[in-house]
């Protein structure tokens, strides 16, 4: 589970380089590129997670539940993130913040809720603890 979490970390910092590029204009198409990378990604992880076995965690079932809904969240925003950057590519690109999307902030409290189970298990077996993944 951790190897998912540094996966799912990772991504978002893919994300935010990807985000700036195409909001900046600073290459718009690269970014566009970092963040279809990260859809895939996140697809990928969803996958594992869905495969995890838990049963031998407190509280398995709901930790393996509450990551599959966050990392669900993740997956429809970035999804969404990519889409703004597909038109703003296919614009031209002017430069412009990423708008918001609904699922970004469900993401983000979906995520809350499953490290309120996950970081006393992380302590437990020697992980460090986390604010995001």
């Amino acid at each position: 589970m951790n190897n998912l979490l540094n996966s799912s970390a990772s991504s978002h910092q893919t994300l935010d380089s990807g985000l700036s590029e195409v909001e900046n204009c600073s290459d718009p198409a690269g970014g566009e590129a970092l963040i279809q990378g990260v859809v895939n990604q996140r697809k990928a992880d969803a996958g594992q997670a869905a495969a995890l076995q838990t049963g031998a965690l407190p509280d398995g079932a709901a930790l393996k539940s509450d990551l599959q809904t966050a990392l669900g969240y993740s997956l429809t925003s970035d999804r969404d993130y990519l889409a703004w950057a597909t038109r703003d590519v296919n614009a031209g690109c002017s430069p412009q913040g990423a708008p918001a999307n609904a699922a970004d902030p469900q993401a983000s409290a979906s995520k809350g809720i499953f490290l309120g189970l996950w970081n006393p298990i992380a302590r437990e077996y020697g992980f460090q603890p986390r604010s995001t993944f």
